[in-house]
């Protein structure tokens, strides 16, 4: 199920629902997509909060693909006046792929090989 697709003059985001796990996706184009980012947190926050869904800080993470750089980010859910930061990673597996930062697929491939 799609959920959405909102095109922004300096970032592109998407966000996906699947197997009760939420993907928000972006391209960014500048450093300060990551202001829209956030702002697509808190609405989407907001909207959960509106249909009686929970949202888990704790099991969200976002994670950067960059060849050269980590890109670090501190994004945020809030909750009752509290901001829960969301802890950033290095790799996140989906449906049993291993992505990493910098897309060697090194790991996927070791716990492949074991």
């Amino acid at each position: 199920m799609h959920c959405g697709k909102s095109t922004v003059a300096i970032a592109t985001v998407a966000i996906a629902w699947r197997r009760q796990r939420l993907r928000i996706q972006s391209r960014p184009k500048r450093r300060t997509s990551e202001d829209i980012i956030q702002r697509v947190i808190n609405r989407l926050k907001e909207w959960c909060d509106k249909w009686l869904f929970s949202v888990n800080a704790s099991k969200c993470n976002p994670v950067s693909y960059a060849a050269k750089h980590k890109i670090d980010t501190n994004y945020y859910i809030s909750n009752n006046n509290t901001k829960y930061f969301i802890e950033s990673v290095d790799h996140i597996k989906d449906l049993g792929v291993i992505f990493e930062s910098h897309l060697s697929f090194y790991d996927h491939t070791q716990e492949k090989i074991n």
